[in-house]
Order: structure tokens, then C-alpha cells, then sequence
């Protein structure tokens, strides 16, 4: 309890304390919400002279050697506290890290920044390290004061990590972490005095808080939203490729905003895919202690049952199951369930638009292989999904140049899988899934009022 006090409280008796601390959680009252609010307030722009608070190279390669150093201990808490496996956690670190390495490389050559004000974080279950820390460096380097409202699924985790953040000293020890559950973000995003509102989480999350903010159209808000990403397999599959595309599906079992649960392969390739997809996902198994689950837990329950329906749901669509993913009994407390991967029959735009596998952000991991016959009926497809932040593209780029022109996918992965895209060039989120939320370099543009041009 005196831990969580003294990271919220950071030696000013006006910051936000917990009143409640229940297995280990710590809990506020809605009545220290403005009282967080008011030391952002006091916060923003306090490096002197009237200038914001910045973040300089060093702090970057502090922030980094503070990963590196605790790596083993924040793994160890992300386990205990929602099951995370060591494949999920080491991916988020690596990137992160590439993130970082880009950040600092891109550094002098970043110009000042016009501040917001107050902005406030609302973070998924979802990689919190590495998306929390996108959202709070480009904050901190804007001059902009941060309130992190992070999922209660990962409180630990994010305490922790902002807590050894918070110890670096300078622009750090001006976050905030507020916890609690729905309904404190809520209440925290409406207030009157925040700036800025970032959201990482579904649809369905986004588009509340978008409702929520609406009688303050003054105030900016960034949504990070997931959505239906495809693969466009157009070329042989060989081993290697098909485990990637099972990761980039699989991952955070399908709740990360860039995971790719639709596959679109050419049809004269589609016998010799399926082999390969079911080699791969055997082999990728059978490789992790956690054997058929260790493609990571849901955030709940209730995830978990939607996604055991979703399985009906594309069985009645006409999908044939190659893999039929099942609640994990051994470990009924932690939401775990095996991959399901599905193969339809060639389907027209028309069905698509009609069919809920397809439209439906149903979050779990599962791979739904599409065949097509040539580009022409693989536009058609595409024109009916509703796009996320990133898909990929695997085959030579001349052939499909202009379908890709025609149907923005969000970022493109060329012959990658979306998690190796450069976490500082993107990606760049699709309007038309209800996202306009940018990572990496773009996003300083986004928490600033502007960016000095010199």
C-alpha cells in the first residue's frame, strides 16, 4: 500500500492517493480525480522559464536500461497477474526497444513542440508496457502533463513499470497513474479540464468514450481501435512464413490492434497453405511449456465466451474448421482457450458485407483462410471488410500496386508480418474502422497543438 502511495503521491501532498488497496490493487474515489487533474495542471509547463518539461536523449537511453534491468521482474509480474506467456511478453519488450532505439536516432533532428496541456492515457490489457510507453513519451517529449488510466486487468504491471519510470527523475516524475475500473475512466476522460484523450482498446470502447466527449468538442480525442486486418497471401507459403502469419494472428490471443486474423490466399495455393498453416501451428506448440495455449489469455470471462460462440458463428457461415479452439480446464481462472483456424469456400463482396465473421470484431485467436481466384475477385473481397491499423502483404508488389492505391489497409507490411513494421514509422490507423490514432513519429504531431518547423 505505502508503495502504490508514494508512485501516485511523488512527494506533493496534492497528488491523487489510494484509499482502497485490495490484493494489492490499488483503488481511488471519483473525488481525487480533480485533485490528479490539478497537479497535471501544475505540471504542464513547469521546466522553467514558462517552457514545458522534455524528455532529452539520455532520458531515452535511461528509459531503456531501466527495461533492460528490470525485463525478468516485470515478466514475472505480467504472468502472476494475467498469465502472459514468455513468447507475448519477449515480442512487446523487442519492440519496444526498436521503438526506443528509433526515438533516439530520430531525436535531433525533432523540432519544439507547442504543448496541449493535460492528457490522459486510456490503456488496454494489450502490450501496456509498449503502447504505454509510446503514449508517454510522446506526451512527455510534447511538454504535455500525462495521467495514465491503465486497463484493470494490468494495474501491477503498469504501476510498477511507471513507478521505476517515475525514479529516473525530471520530466518522469510528472505522471500520473489513476486506477479503477470502467467507470473511473470514464469519469476522468469527461472532465473538464483534460486536453487530450487517448483510447487503446475495441470498437466498442472507442466509440463510448467518443459518445462520452461529446459535449466538449473542444477536447481532442485519439482512438487506437482494432478492427479486421488481412494477410494477402499472393505466392508458394513455405514453413517459416506461415508460422509468421500464425503469430501475427495468434498473439495476445487476437486482441492486439495489429493482429491478423483474416487470411486471403490465391486459390491454387490454398491445399498447400492449409498443410502448412497446420505444420506450423503444430510445431509452434509443441515448442512453449504451455503447449496448445500459449498464445496468450483473454482479458475476461466473458471475452472468452464470446469467442467460443464465434466458432459456432463461422460454422454457420459455412466455414470448415481445421483447428476448433477450446476453453483451456486446467486453467479456468486465467481465460485461456486454443486457435481456432477456419477455411471458407470462395465467397462474393456481397456475402462479406453480410456475414458476421467478417464484419464483427470477435477478439480471440483465430484465422479465417479466404481462397481467391485472381486480383479482380480479391478486390472485390477486400471492398467489403472493414480495415484496422495494419495488414500485410506477401508476393511481388508491381502485381497488386494498385489494388493497394484503391483500398487503404492501414500500414502495409511488404513481405513482413505487422509486428516487424517499424514501431516509430507506424503504423497508421484506418479512419473507416472508427480508428485515427497514430503511433510512433506521427503521433507527436497528434499531442501537439503543432510541431516548430525550423
Amino acid at each position: 500500500m505505502e508503495n502504490c502511495k508514494s508512485l501516485l503521491n511523488a512527494e506533493r501532498t496534492s497528488a491523487p492517493v489510494g484509499s482502497r488497496c485490495q490484493q494489492g490493487v490499488l483503488e481511488v474515489d471519483f473525488s481525487e480525480i480533480p485533485l490528479a487533474i490539478h497537479w497535471a495542471k501544475e505540471c504542464f509547463g513547469s521546466g522553467g522559464n514558462g517552457k514545458p518539461l522534455s524528455i532529452s536523449i539520455e532520458d531515452l537511453q535511461r528509459v531503456k536500461d531501466a527495461l533492460l534491468s528490470l525485463r525478468e521482474d516485470l515478466y514475472s509480474c505480467a504472468k502472476e497477474e494475467s498469465g502472459r506467456t514468455r513468447a507475448d511478453f519477449d515480442l512487446e519488450l523487442k519492440t519496444l526497444l526498436r521503438y526506443l532505439e528509433a526515438f533516439q536516432a530520430a531525436h535531433p533532428g525533432l523540432q519544439g513542440c507547442v504543448p496541449r496541456g493535460v492528457s490522459v492515457w486510456i490503456g488496454s490489457s494489450v502490450w501496456p508496457i509498449h503502447y504505454g510507453t509510446q503514449a508517454l513519451l510522446a506526451n512527455l517529449f510534447a511538454g504535455n502533463a500525462l495521467i495514465f488510466k491503465p486497463s484493470e486487468k494490468v494495474t501491477r504491471i503498469v504501476l510498477k513499470w511507471v513507478q521505476a519510470l517515475r525514479e529516473l527523475g525530471g520530466p518522469f516524475q510528472t505522471v500520473q497513474v489513476i486506477v479503477g475500473e470502467k467507470e473511473t475512466g470514464r469519469r476522468l476522460v469527461c472532465h473538464e479540464d483534460v486536453d487530450l484523450v487517448m483510447v487503446q482498446g475495441t470498437y466498442e470502447t472507442g466509440m463510448r468514450v467518443r459518445q462520452d466527449t461529446l459535449s466538449s468538442p473542444g477536447k481532442e480525442v485519439l482512438l487506437f481501435l482494432g478492427a479486421k486486418n488481412p494477410v494477402i497471401l499472393n505466392r508458394e507459403p513455405d514453413l517459416d512464413l506461415c508460422k509468421k502469419i500464425l503469430e501475427n494472428a495468434f498473439v495476445c490471443a487476437g486482441q492486439h490492434c495489429m493482429s491478423t486474423p483474416l487470411l486471403f490466399v490465391r486459390s491454387d495455393h490454398l491445399e498447400q497453405t492449409r498443410m502448412m498453416i497446420l505444420r506450423a501451428h503444430h510445431e509452434m506448440v509443441a515448442s512453449d511449456d504451455a503447449g496448445e495455449f500459449w498464445f496468450g489469455p483473454f482479458q475476461d470471462q466473458a471475452r472468452l465466451e464470446r469467442y467460443l460462440k464465434f466458432i459456432h458463428v463461422l460454422e454457420k457461415e459455412g466455414a470448415r474448421l481445421e483447428k476448433r479452439g477450446n476453453r483451456d480446464r486446467e486453467r479456468l481462472e486465467s481465460c485461456f482457450a486454443s486457435a481456432t483456424v477456419a477455411i471458407f469456400p470462395a465467397l462474393s463482396r456481397t456475402q462479406t458485407r453480410k456475414m458476421e465473421s467478417f464484419q464483427v470484431e470477435v477478439l480471440g485467436p483465430h484465422l479465417s483462410i479466404v481462397p481467391f481466384e485472381n486480383l479482380t475477385d480479391l478486390e472485390a473481397l477486400l471492398g467489403g471488410l472493414s480495415f484496422g491499423m495494419a495488414s500485410s502483404y506477401f508476393g511481388d508488389p508491381s502485381e497488386i500496386q494498385g489494388i493497394l492505391s484503391r483500398n487503404p489497409l492501414g500500414t502495409i507490411a511488404l513481405n513482413h508480418g505487422s509486428f516487424e513494421l517499424n514501431p516509430w514509422r507506424a503504423p497508421i490507423a484506418r479512419k473507416k474502422s472508427g480508428n485515427h490514432g497514430r503511433f510512433g513519429q506521427q503521433l507527436l504531431d497528434q499531442v501537439c497543438l503543432e510541431r516548430v518547423q525550423k
